[in-house]
């Protein structure tokens, strides 16, 4: 099985995201969409090596915040823990059993200087629910 580019459990983690912090919908994706004049933008991306199974397994996600400032950036990835570590979700597609932080919150680098980009990574553990 091929996993798309932007398979379900991303998309759960984008509801989660924007079910949880209202500011952050519009803003969070599988694209660095992030342009100038933006507060933030968060990026959403599937860490290869983890589950092959779209149905259910565990999933590493990177979750990039990009932000004009640092303290944007780190004071957004450090809001998002809550929504994402609080309880379980259920989404219309998937159920995030547990979800666990395996990198805390830290500055990364990015090719534009104008761009501060913070990184945490979360495992989750998700079945489908439909």
């Amino acid at each position: 099985m091929t996993i798309a580019a932007f398979p379900m459990v991303e998309k759960a983690v984008r509801q989660v995201i924007e079910a949880g912090m209202p500011e952050a919908v519009g803003k969070t994706g599988g694209d660095p969409g992030f342009e100038p004049g933006d507060e933030f933008f968060v990026w959403i991306s599937l860490i290869p090596g983890g589950s092959t199974s779209e149905i259910d397994g565990q999933w590493y996600i990177d979750i990039d915040v990009l932000a004009p400032s640092y303290a944007k950036a780190m004071q957004v990835s450090l809001d998002l823990e809550p929504v994402l570590l609080a309880r379980r979700h259920v989404t219309e597609t998937m159920r995030l059993d547990s979800t666990f932080q395996n990198e805390a919150p830290s500055e990364r680098p990015w090719d534009d200087d104008a761009i501060f980009r913070v990184n945490a990574v979360y495992v989750f553990t998700a079945r489908r629910t439909g």
